[in-house]
């Protein structure tokens, strides 16, 4: 899969259950570099629509990839 800047919509097994994510990525995305890298999974009662979107936002323009999924 290739993956571009901004938001791109992941999927990936976890102890046998598909999870869903949104990988948020800087602007000009090189994937032969690295970048530091944030997992995030909020509260129980939240998506990762939710706050996950916000903090993947603004993490990614400060150059960080952001990987924010629902449990």
């Amino acid at each position: 899969m290739e993956y571009t800047s901004g938001v791109n919509k992941v999927t990936f097994k976890s102890q046998g259950v598909n999870l869903a994510g949104n990988l948020y990525l800087p602007e000009g995305f090189n994937a032969l570099k690295k970048y530091p890298t944030v997992v995030f999974s909020g509260p129980f009662n939240q998506v990762k629509e939710q706050m996950g979107a916000k903090y993947g936002q603004k993490f990614a323009t400060k150059g960080y990839a952001f990987l924010a999924f629902d449990h």
